[in-house]
């Protein structure tokens, strides 16, 4: 059995970086001792045939290019070396972080925790997460539905799970099962793919064991696979941490810095092809304001209880730069101005756009209705000058919600009937109860 010891990784990690360097100042060294051998040759001196010197300089040549071909495998073996450090050190690195996650738990799973349906994080490797729905309880394990039909529908064991999502709640620890479950509020979700080739909209809801919950709507940017998937982790994302901060400007900038860091994200060749999205983030906590956050042109809206529908949010695109005023229609609204993915600060969005790259609205903590929509589900409405509240008056949510994303697709290609044509429209919609404590 491998070690268990939480700092021998470490230490393992340690000695391989160790060597990592020592093989390449070996290398350097070795580089620079048969740049020395050559010294003869500089200037591009040829060997000269028949010349006294020929038998030495040949000699010498033979001795540099084999000192040189010693400094490239050395090169080699220091590359691989780095390369194996580099493995190492993520290794160790996620075998901590999977060691303070089992480190809080209280009590193990049991099949009671567990329902089918249930959403589960599951540890497949030592170092590695995968997130699965459950499709069957058994005595010793779960059965996760693959995606594949059935046939490939693996089976985990209850110590390899490391937190259960039911109804909006993931929970971590199983101790909180044992308590009463919080309260969480209604709220429903609906997409429609419009005209689109891909769905590169994604909602995600977070709630802490203290009864902090977060709703993240994404709106990506692009039509494509890889768009896709990285839009509905970034929701998760967004909707994790700002429920685990209590804040939704703090919880978005979060992950807004952590995206902006990455390099590729700062080169000017590579930048235009990573994954961005629009974002919105609201935060419901008990005794505190609800608090939103958005950077793009995905909106917040407050229903009240007098039927009125208030807007949360400002778009970040050019309309909102150069509004429409004196006939001129102003500038173009698909332009994002700021957005999940990008690399810009709050300076430098401020001094080109006239606003920060992101921004936040604190709610008084009165009951309300509150509505998170993509560009798709609400431009259609507000185009052909239809209000917003009488959509979304009544119940059941996923009612109003499926209507109202099928309505924005339809009036979207109502608008162009010699050229149908709609985006995708995603809304969540969450009944929101008065945050005093």
């Amino acid at each position: 059995m491998p070690s268990q010891d939480p700092n021998a990784v470490h230490r393992r990690a340690e000695a391989a970086e160790q060597r990592a360097a020592r093989l390449k100042a070996e290398a350097e060294r070795r580089s620079q001792h048969a740049s020395n051998m050559y010294g003869r040759f500089a200037g591009g001196q040829p060997l000269l045939r028949g010349h006294h010197s020929y038998r030495s300089a040949r000699r010498d040549k033979a001795r540099a290019d084999a000192a040189s071909d010693r400094a490239i495998d050395a090169f080699k073996e220091a590359q691989r070396a780095e390369q194996h450090a580099r493995w190492a050190r993520i290794t160790a690195d996620a075998k901590t972080e999977m060691a303070e996650r089992l480190s809080k738990r209280a009590r193990p799973w049991t099949p009671a925790d567990f329902q089918p349906g249930d959403i589960v994080e599951v540890r497949t490797f030592q170092t590695s997460v995968d997130t699965y729905r459950v499709k069957r309880v058994n005595k010793k394990t779960l059965t996760l539905d693959g995606g594949g039909g059935g046939w490939d529908d693996p089976k985990r064991e209850y110590d390899r799970v490391l937190s259960r999502t039911r109804d909006g709640v993931t929970v971590t620890n199983p101790v909180d099962l044992d308590e009463q479950e919080l309260p969480v509020p209604a709220y429903a979700t609906a997409e429609n793919l419009g005209d689109r080739s891909h769905q590169c909209d994604a909602t995600a809801v977070r709630t802490t064991p203290e009864g902090v919950t977060a709703y993240a709507l994404l709106d990506g940017i692009g039509s494509t696979p890889e768009v896709q998937e990285w839009t509905r982790a970034a929701a998760k994302e967004v909707a994790r941490t700002a429920a685990e901060v209590g804040d939704a400007e703090a919880g978005l900038r979060a992950v807004y810095d952590r995206y902006a860091a990455e390099p590729e994200r700062n080169d000017p060749f590579l930048y235009e092809d990573m994954p961005s999205a629009c974002a919105v983030v609201a935060v419901v906590t008990l005794g505190k304001p609800m608090t939103v956050a958005w950077c793009g042109d995905s909106r917040a809206y407050a229903i009240t209880a007098d039927g009125q529908a208030i807007r949360l949010t400002q778009d970040h695109n050019l309309r909102r730069v150069w509004p429409p005023r004196d006939g001129h229609r102003g500038g173009n609204r698909n332009v994002i101005t700021s957005c999940l993915g990008a690399a810009s600060t709050d300076d430098e969005t401020e001094n080109r756009y006239s606003h920060p790259a992101i921004e936040a609205h604190t709610l008084p903590p009165d009951p309300i209705r509150l509505l998170l929509a993509s560009d798709g589900a609400y431009e259609p409405y507000e185009d052909a000058g239809r209000a917003l509240a009488p959509l979304l008056a009544g119940t059941p949510l996923d009612t109003i919600a499926r209507q109202f994303v099928d309505g924005a697709v339809k009036a979207s290609r109502d608008a162009r009937p010699d050229d149908p044509y709609a985006d995708n429209a995603t809304v969540l919609i969450a009944d929101i109860p008065a945050t005093e404590a």
